[in-house]
């Protein structure tokens, strides 16, 4: 598992294809595997010369962001997606949330975002916390 060692993982994956002579790797695996499945995409091409059916870890990157991936449909693809920001501190919610509430008051914003932990917790993991809200909303929030 990835989980345990990165390294021994993407060898022994390297290895089997290898001893096998594998032409094709399609990688079906939970996302912490995916990031090292597309590490080992250009290794597996390059010195096996295989067909590797998986993102590169550029896109891989682009994908495990929810941010990077909204920037992504939005200025490379041109394709209509929510606006995102990213806050990593509650002063940053703060100001982030003075910011829309001014936007709100001028009439600039359409919708309200969600304010989303990008790291798990079991608290607030499925919570849909709203912005622009009261200040005293997003105290007892944060």
């Amino acid at each position: 598992s990835p989980r345990i060692s990165p390294d021994a993982y993407m060898n022994d994956i390297y290895d089997a294809c290898k001893k096998h002579q594998a032409t094709h790797f399609l990688p079906v695996a939970a996302p912490v595997e995916a990031v090292y499945d597309s590490k080992l995409k250009g290794r597996l091409e390059t010195d096996l010369a295989m067909k590797v059916l998986h993102m590169d870890p550029a896109l891989c990157d682009i994908l495990d962001d929810k941010h990077k991936f909204g920037t992504f449909l939005r200025e490379e693809l041109k394709i209509r997606s929510p606006r995102t920001a990213i806050v990593t501190c509650n002063d940053e919610a703060r100001a982030h949330n003075k910011t829309l509430q001014e936007e709100k008051a001028n009439g600039n914003l359409k919708c309200t975002m969600i304010l989303k932990n990008l790291s798990y917790d079991p608290i607030h993991r499925l919570d849909l916390f709203q912005l622009p809200t009261s200040d005293s909303n997003l105290e007892k929030y944060l």
